[in-house]
């Protein structure tokens, strides 16, 4: 690991050398050591050296800190982006400890980078910037957008007039769409306008009222019902009639029983579309203890930065209890990398799996699964905590929900 240590020219600071160019020591491109006279051929044109870097160990205004055996001290560097190798004289190490100071320019020869590579690198900062899921969305409104501007011959202008985005919401609001919905498609061609106009044609107080006129007389009732911990106690020992294998019953098992008790998301355990199976929870991020286990969870819908969060489960012990159904898994799972629950042959366990299974538990016990899906274990564990008695604001640290949106999951 490298450490830089920013350092004040010392008393011997001079004019820079009649007129050499050094891109090694400032952004004004000149070499403060006098006796520097920029030497081009010392190894070819691409490589420049200075015979201050030839003379003395650093530069008096930057030192970079190696620990000493480190591989950039070998004799020649590989810059990554361009391949240009730059050969450097090793000098007999001044040694601080196990540290040897160099000269960072002594291994880098940087010089300019193509604009075709700052271009796609602007592209992919930009990209990085926005969750999957949320350019999924930010596609699909605009998308819907266009469909209907198209429908209703109005010309395609971008950044659109706010008389499109009127009618759209409108349109939105008629043919029986959600306020969330309706919300983020705005958002998409906010989104979209900004980012390529530099404008926001939805910034507009007609347009804010339209969405909250909307989010008043389009409220939908959550029909989705929560799968309790008297439910779970039943769906657990039906897997093993309703699985094929021993492993599969033992992975459900483990699966339903933490995402209940944890307040798991699926997207947090599971692969889809939205997702990929280095961002769910992995095998290393989770600790067997015998009383409790240890589980750390890197991104969320909530976290898409990977700042993570820290969890304890208790064994609560019983026919649902996450400690046990972790240890019998754990037992019998052979790969010890990768995504927390996979598949005896390998493969990340799936949203669709999970939704699938658990909807075969519910049908054998004879519970109609139509109003149960994967979030019925996040609702169902928040109701029943409330009724426990625990405090609100345990019960939305416990589901990391960082508004009072974990009210609405209580039933």
């Amino acid at each position: 690991m490298l450490w830089l240590l920013y350092m004040t020219a010392n008393s011997n600071k001079s004019s820079s050398t009649q007129h050499h160019k050094c891109f090694d020591y400032n952004l004004k491109a000149n070499c403060y050591k006098p006796h520097c006279p920029y030497n081009t051929d010392a190894l070819n044109a691409m490589a420049p050296i200075h015979l201050c870097c030839a003379t003395v160990l650093t530069h008096p205004r930057v030192m970079q800190i190696i620990p000493f055996g480190h591989p950039l001290q070998s004799a020649t560097t590989l810059m990554p982006h361009s391949g240009i190798r730059h050969q450097y004289t090793k000098h007999a190490p001044t040694n601080i400890g196990q540290e040897t100071l160099v000269n960072p320019r002594d291994i880098w020869v940087l010089g300019p980078i193509p604009d075709i590579t700052l271009t796609s690198h602007i592209q992919s900062l930009f990209n990085a910037s926005v969750a999957v899921n949320t350019r999924q969305t930010h596609t699909a409104g605009i998308n819907s957008f266009e469909t209907f501007r198209l429908s209703h011959n109005l010309p395609s202008l971008w950044p659109p007039l706010d008389t499109h985005i009127t009618r759209f919401i409108a349109y939105l609001s008629l043919s029986g769409y959600k306020y969330s919905t309706a919300q983020s498609y705005i958002a998409a061609i906010s989104f979209y306008s900004k980012a390529i106009y530099n404008v926001d044609p939805t910034n507009h107080f007609i347009i804010r009222k339209l969405l909250q006129g909307m989010q008043r007389t389009t409220l939908h009732k959550d029909t989705r019902l929560p799968i309790t911990l008297q439910l779970l106690n039943k769906i657990i020992p039906t897997l093993q009639t309703v699985c094929n294998t021993i492993y599969e019953t033992k992975l459900f098992t483990a699966a339903f029983t933490l995402a209940f008790h944890a307040l798991l998301r699926i997207g947090e355990f599971t692969v889809s579309k939205g997702n990929t199976p280095a961002t769910i929870i992995q095998f290393h991020d989770i600790t067997m203890q015998q009383t409790n286990i240890q589980l750390t969870i890197c991104h969320s819908k909530t976290d898409q930065l990977g700042v993570g969060a820290n969890l304890q489960i208790p064994a609560p012990n019983g026919v649902a209890c996450p400690v046990a159904a972790m240890h019998a898994y754990l037992h019998m799972r052979t790969s010890q990398t990768g995504p927390l629950f996979i598949h005896f042959e390998g493969q990340p366990l799936t949203r669709y799996q999970f939704i699938t299974i658990l909807k075969r538990c519910l049908n054998a016990i004879g519970v109609d699964s139509s109003n149960y899906n994967s979030h019925s274990f996040r609702i169902g564990a928040a109701t029943t905590l409330a009724i426990q008695g625990v405090h609100s604001d345990v019960i939305q640290g416990s589901g990391r929900w960082r508004s009072n949106a974990f009210r609405t999951y209580i039933r």
